[in-house]
């Protein structure tokens, strides 16, 4: 994207490439009516030359040409037409730019909307985020005080035990039973006809629970006489201290069995709440992580959107300058030569004397070593090693 809103970035080497564009140079030609004379993009491309200044930003066009106003005319209106197809170049890049942004923001709008909609409906759930932490909430409240319930319970159940131990113990230390000694009257039935007629049993004796009645006519007539004795006898009983031991001992063994029964009930509610918070901790993550997701991408979307939009705005406003004039100057247009380029006929002259005196000291040289006659006495006993008898002068007559 930032690539795509970004004034292009030439170096002075691809300007001074593109001044020799055939496409450009083709602009030249046609706007001067120069196909007529001949020219062609190839051949004008020849005559123009382009160099960079050492040290600077500065680039200079040389056009050669036999005429003088059309060379400065050539030279003017390349950097004119250069300018302009800068610019043409420019805007059309960004016209580019801008269509490819358009139909990204459209894209992105569609998916900005397909997004909202899909959170709206996430948002409008009866069992969204927030019923669920609360339920969660709840179920951990809940949770938190059947745990205490449950340890309250099994600190009491663990007292009962205790107690009833305690208990057991004692009972087992206590008789059930006690026994003692209880003065208990009974009567005796005592036979008289032994005093009256001396008939009868003295010895025998009949007791008699309840009638004591008897008259003393009746004891003088010889009727049975009851008399009433003092016995002695071992009664049985339960012992008061172990009937009420055995009393709170039973009602510790219902105690308990009440204190176990809520103790299960207990576990089983925690059980339960478990279970349950265990269930919505796991659909509450699920629904954070969808909501997550959906919000990370809406985000997203959000600022491709901002993004996108921006560097739309920054591509029109690029496209509307005009690059050829804002970052190209012409320092100096090309002016008419009053003197011919070339040919320079000093320099000429001056070149032909130099090449003439090295070729003739080249020949001189040249023919001095293919040179192989004699010449003097010291060639002959050189080269012939044979004794010299006389020499004759040469004379110039």
């Amino acid at each position: 994207v930032r690539t795509l809103a970004r004034l292009p970035e030439m170096t002075i080497n691809t300007y001074m490439a593109q001044l020799k564009n055939d496409a450009l140079l083709e602009t030249v030609i046609e706007r001067l009516g120069m196909a007529a004379d001949g020219y062609t993009t190839k051949g004008l491309a020849g005559m123009i030359t382009v160099n960079l200044m050492r040290d600077t930003n500065l680039v200079k066009v040389k056009v050669t040409n036999t005429d003088p106003a059309r060379a400065a005319l050539i030279a003017n209106t390349l950097s004119e037409e250069f300018l302009n197809f800068i610019t043409a170049k420019n805007r059309e890049r960004m016209g580019q730019s801008i269509e490819m942004l358009q139909e990204q923001i459209v894209l992105i709008e569609e998916d900005l909307t397909a997004a909202r909609a899909l959170q709206e409906e996430f948002n409008k759930d009866p069992r969204g985020i927030n019923f669920i932490e609360q339920e969660l909430i709840s179920r951990l409240a809940d949770l938190t005080t059947h745990q205490s319930m449950l340890i309250q319970s099994e600190i009491e159940l663990s007292q009962i035990l205790a107690a009833r131990n305690q208990l057991e113990i004692r009972l087992a230390t206590i008789e059930p039973l006690i026994f003692r000694e209880e003065q208990v009257e009974r009567r005796v039935a005592m036979d008289t006809t032994e005093d009256a007629g001396g008939e009868g049993n003295p010895g025998s004796e009949n007791t008699e629970g309840e009638n004591t009645g008897e008259t003393a006519d009746q004891v003088e007539s010889g009727e049975t006489v009851w008399e009433t004795i003092l016995e002695t006898v071992l009664v049985e009983e339960p012992n008061p201290d172990y009937v009420v031991i055995s009393f709170q001992f039973d009602e510790k063994i219902q105690e308990m069995v009440v204190k176990q029964a809520k103790i299960s009930s207990i576990t089983a509610v925690i059980a339960s709440l478990e279970q349950e918070a265990k269930d919505l901790q796991s659909e509450l993550t699920g629904r954070q992580s969808a909501y997550s997701l959906i919000s990370r991408n809406l985000e997203k979307l959000e600022r491709n959107y901002d993004l996108f939009t921006e560097r739309l705005v920054q591509t029109q406003v690029f496209q509307s300058i005009d690059i050829g004039e804002t970052n190209i100057l012409v320092v100096a247009p090309a002016v008419q030569p009053t003197a011919p380029f070339k040919p320079n006929k000093r320099l000429n002259v001056a070149i032909a004397f130099v090449l003439a005196l090295m070729l003739g000291v080249f020949i001189a040289f040249v023919l001095e070593f293919l040179d192989d006659s004699i010449k003097s006495v010291e060639d002959i006993k050189r080269y012939l090693d044979l004794p010299v008898v006389g020499s004759i002068p040469h004379m110039d007559m």
